[in-house]
């Protein structure tokens, strides 16, 4: 029961992180899937395969893979590397920036996605469900008084993008070994914080070094 309550937790503090957000965004500032970033561009991908799984285990019903789905996309994809990237340009950009715009995007459609999964544990967590609904439905400009009156939503085929996966699966890698050796030069004490790393990347691979440069400023974001 512990461990069911930590869960719940967690979903609910990655909702209020999209929530406070997305405070007074508006439908109309939508960024056109063709300008986010690329790492926009990727977390909309795990947006779709949550939605297309969570779909096909239902079905099957196998709620313990959805609430395996839900624990990954809520703690690992979102909190843990999504959010934590994309803090800076949400809280030192420019209110209006394009850069800003992105990110709060992929929130609101995330944001949509982390409804369907809620309405999918409402039988378990109604009330959780409803206060979600309570506080979006008026970005989503929606008139239904309950979440129990939503259907489910259409996911955008264009957010499937296996290549981009399959980029990103590399510097995810690339980023976890870096964060790894910040971490033992932080508790030698050769730097107090990882932000004070000054990190050279020599790279003997033609494939690697062309998706480095294929990706611009990853690599602050990676070794963030």
């Amino acid at each position: 029961m512990s461990q069911v309550g930590e869960n719940i937790r967690k979903y609910r503090n990655t909702a209020r992180f999209m929530l406070g957000n997305l405070n007074n965004f508006k439908y109309n500032q939508l960024v056109e899937y063709k300008e986010l970033d690329l790492i926009d561009k990727y977390m909309l991908h795990e947006t779709y395969n949550f939605g297309k799984n969570t779909k096909i285990f239902y079905d099957e019903y196998a709620f313990n893979k959805v609430v395996q789905a839900l624990n990954n996309l809520s703690n690992v994809l979102l909190s843990a590397f999504y959010f934590d990237i994309v803090k800076d340009r949400l809280y030192a950009d420019h209110i209006t920036s394009q850069s800003r715009r992105n990110v709060l995007t992929v929130l609101y459609h995330s944001l949509i996605i982390l409804n369907i999964y809620t309405i999918l544990l409402s039988p378990i967590v109604p009330y959780l469900a409803e206060e979600i609904y309570d506080n979006y439905k008026n970005i989503r400009h929606k008139e239904n008084d309950s979440v129990f009156k939503l259907g489910w939503y259409d996911l955008d085929e264009k957010w499937n993008n296996q290549l981009l996966q399959q980029e990103w699966n590399t510097l995810k890698h690339l980023r976890s070994e870096l964060n790894q050796l910040l971490e033992v030069a932080r508790k030698d004490k050769f730097i107090k914080s990882s932000l004070e790393g000054n990190v050279e990347l020599y790279v003997n691979s033609s494939e690697l070094l062309h998706l480095l440069q294929n990706h611009g400023n990853v690599i602050h974001i990676i070794a963030h």
